[in-house]
């Protein structure tokens, strides 16, 4: 994304920026419908691995798609179609063999693969062409995980076995409606409002997404790594020791997070930089808004992994409906009053409020209840023949 801000016009770093989103979300979709919930049912059943064929057709789903938003987005030309979507279908594979990475406590395997993604990205600056054109960088940025998947397929073993996914499938059930009302958040706002209008403030609030790169890189190495502790290491088996880790957690990604984004915002709205592909003003409204809704959705976000951990599943997807429910409608409710760019800032102004007075509260009432439930079954039981209490 900041190759493409720096090479690109602004209706071209657009529509990359409009591309990358929704094959992001794709392979979100597949994480929350497979990998992740293998991932998690792993804490109770060590064989919990998805099987190569379910990847092959959700890679072939996400190939379809990728192609209908090509269209969607006024791409004509069918060898750059196939391209889209031939090429987003190697990202799913990826992420299949990062979390299977995961779940085998292979983390330094990973660290090397994500490595080498990120220095065949840059490698990108090398060829003027790409950084300058929306579908080449798009199939570029795709297919080079096919490096990285080549290298973990190499270092990581093989599954014996694997356990059928009805085992986990309602536990799945609950992490995709919860992921396809998070796609509502952020995601299906963004895109439907791109096919109206090309306008900065999208462009500002993608490229600001990306600037907070390494904010979200944080939240996701920390969520991965809470998953896996809660999964693989025997410290944290029990319920008491799992919250209490999420509990830290969760304090120390808001400090990150409040750190990082008023760095961030300080050093655009004083420094005046513009993009070739962003102006100065839609950045820093970018920069406001994504930020104070990363402060507090990955503060109170962590508490949700945990409790997809301890098999609170309906309980956290209810919570992310309410969410999303509230902030669509701060979308709308923006986009009658100043159009785009008023409903980007009372959209993301209303998940900014609404995920930790929803998740926060939740969370320690759910707490509490594990403590509760820890303290009866802790109790002694009666030697003499009277009832228990």
């Amino acid at each position: 994304m900041l190759i493409a801000a720096w090479g690109m016009v602004p209706g071209q770093f657009t529509l990359f920026a409009l591309f990358t989103l929704a094959a992001n979300t794709l392979v979100g979709l597949f994480r929350a419908a497979l990998f992740a919930p293998a991932l998690i049912a792993q804490r109770h059943h060590p064989g919990a691995f998805v099987p190569f064929r379910y990847t092959t057709v959700a890679a072939a789903v996400g190939a379809v798609v990728m192609v209908a938003v090509g269209l969607v987005f006024g791409v004509r030309d069918p060898g750059a179609l196939g391209l889209l979507g031939v090429s987003s279908a190697v990202p799913v594979v990826y992420d299949w063999l990062r979390f299977r990475g995961i779940g085998l406590d292979r983390r330094w395997t990973l660290a090397g693969g994500d490595l080498i993604r990120a220095v065949l990205t840059a490698g990108s600056l090398l060829f003027p062409g790409l950084y300058t054109d929306a579908i080449a960088l798009q199939v570029y940025g795709a297919l080079l995980t096919a490096v990285p998947a080549l290298f973990m397929v190499v270092r990581l073993p093989r599954i014996p076995g694997w356990l059928p996914f009805r085992t986990y499938r309602h536990a799945a059930g609950w992490q995709l409606v919860d992921y396809a009302f998070g796609a509502t958040l952020v995601a299906l706002p963004l895109l439907v409002l791109g096919t109206g209008s090309q306008s900065g403030p999208i462009a500002g609030v993608r490229l600001a997404q990306s600037l907070l790169g390494p904010l979200n890189l944080a939240f996701a190495a920390a969520a991965s790594n809470l998953v896996a502790d809660g999964v693989t290491r025997s410290e944290f088996a029990s319920t008491r020791a799992i919250i209490a880790r999420g509990t830290r957690q969760g304090r120390a990604i808001a400090v990150l997070a409040i750190t990082l984004v008023g760095a961030l915002i300080a050093a655009a709205a004083i420094s005046g930089y513009a993009f070739r592909g962003v102006d100065n003003e839609s950045l820093v409204l970018g920069l406001t808004l994504i930020g104070m809704s990363a402060i507090t959705t990955g503060w109170s976000s962590t508490h949700a992994v945990v409790l997809r951990l301890l098999n609170r599943q309906r309980r956290v997807t209810l919570g992310r409906a309410v969410i999303a429910a509230l902030t669509v409608l701060g979308f709308f409710i923006g986009y009658a009053l100043m159009g785009t760019t008023g409903s980007l800032a009372v959209g993301f102004g209303t998940l900014a409020v609404a995920a930790p007075c929803v998740l926060i509260p939740m969370s320690r009432y759910s707490y509490r209840e594990f403590r509760e439930e820890s303290v009866v079954s802790s109790r002694p039981e009666p030697t003499d023949g009277s009832p228990g209490v």
